[in-house]
């Protein structure tokens, strides 16, 4: 993915910003995603998706969409 910020449909935030767009930070809204307390979302998004893993839930994965600034 490209540098920028980008949105889930329930309000989770990735933004991916640094020189080569090698800093990542998620605002990972666990409640909102259907997803549980345990839940650990993956730092790099795959193919569009905000993905998290979990043990107990089963995890999960979301759309992510581009904000336009």
């Amino acid at each position: 993915m490209n540098c920028g910020i980008y949105r889930t449909e329930a309000g989770s935030i990735v933004e991916i910003t640094g020189k080569h767009c090698g800093v990542v930070s998620v605002d990972f809204d666990w409640f909102e995603e259907g997803g549980c307390c345990d839940c650990v979302p993956e730092p790099y998004p795959e193919e569009d998706l905000l993905v998290w893993n979990c043990v107990l839930c089963g995890g999960g994965s979301a759309k992510l969409f581009k904000e336009i600034l």
